[in-house]
């Protein structure tokens, strides 16, 4: 595929250079070592278990055999592997074709049938419109300048009444130019930069920052673009959370992890959060 612009193909180079370490988040790696009949049964039932243990779950897996569902963003064959076993029809939809190979061994293992489209999810035209009741979409949407681009397009696609869940990076937080450590009592916040939207840059470190010459590829975005722009693209919010969860927190707290960890920050400081939305 050849890159839409500068930004995706700056994503695209910065996924190549990462995927061989063993610490980056995104390596592709399928979930082959699930039992399809427990994993069913732990998915309807009411307590915590692999990957599905966050509230937005509950509403967003509802009846969800059968649904037609898009995985935005998300491909590397773990959470198509999930919506799969539980009967949706998955469609991938992701910048990576090294990503959607992991959607496609984790098909090929588990027996399913999955759809896998390579593109930018600012620009869903392959997809035909009002043509999907699920949407999920982790937090790639971090490497989009304008959410409201992204926005526009699942509204185009998302069929009246289907549900929109998407993650975001929340927006105070260390890649943001906002430096946290942990000083003997508490943890310790600099903020050396303007709360504001904009593209985030990494300095001759590698640290991150919100000025400078060498671009991440990704992009801080305020929860009044978040929320507000759902509303505006025809979504209703049906909920808003951190994570993790405060219930999450309360889990934890008996092993909190090292001082200063990323395990032991989020007990203080959200690395994350998620919007659901449905589609008026």
């Amino acid at each position: 595929m050849a890159a839409y612009d500068d930004i995706a193909a700056l994503n695209r180079h910065n996924y190549l250079q990462k995927v061989g370490s063993a610490q980056y988040w995104g390596q592709p790696s399928p979930w082959l070592d699930l039992d399809p009949k427990a994993f069913r049964a732990a998915a309807g039932s009411s307590a915590p278990h692999r990957y599905l243990d966050n509230p937005w779950h509950k509403s967003f897996l509802e009846n969800i055999a059968g649904k037609r569902l898009l995985l935005l963003g998300g491909g590397g064959g773990q959470q198509s592997v999930l919506y799969s076993l539980l009967g949706a029809e998955v469609t991938v939809f992701d910048l990576n074709p090294e990503q959607l190979e992991s959607d496609r061994r984790g098909a090929h293992h588990y027996g399913y049938k999955i759809q896998l489209v390579e593109g930018d999810m600012r620009d869903l035209s392959a997809l035909p419109p009002a043509s999907f009741d699920r949407i999920a979409h982790p937090v790639s949407i971090v490497f989009v300048p304008d959410v409201r681009e992204v926005y526009s397009q699942v509204a185009r696609v998302a069929r009246t009444g289907g549900m929109y869940w998407v993650q975001h990076s929340f927006p105070f937080w260390p890649h943001d130019g906002v430096q946290i450590e942990w000083a003997e009592h508490g943890y310790k916040v600099l903020v050396d930069t303007p709360y504001v939207s904009g593209p985030i840059y990494r300095d001759a470190q590698g640290r991150t920052e919100a000025k400078g010459s060498n671009p991440s590829g990704e992009f801080r975005h305020l929860l009044s673009d978040i929320i507000n722009g759902l509303v505006e693209h025809g979504f209703d919010i049906g909920g808003f959370w951190e994570t993790p969860t405060p219930a999450m927190i309360r889990e934890r707290l008996s092993a909190p992890g090292k001082e200063g960890s990323p395990s032991h920050r989020a007990l203080f400081l959200p690395y994350g959060c998620v919007a659901l939305g449905r589609k008026r």
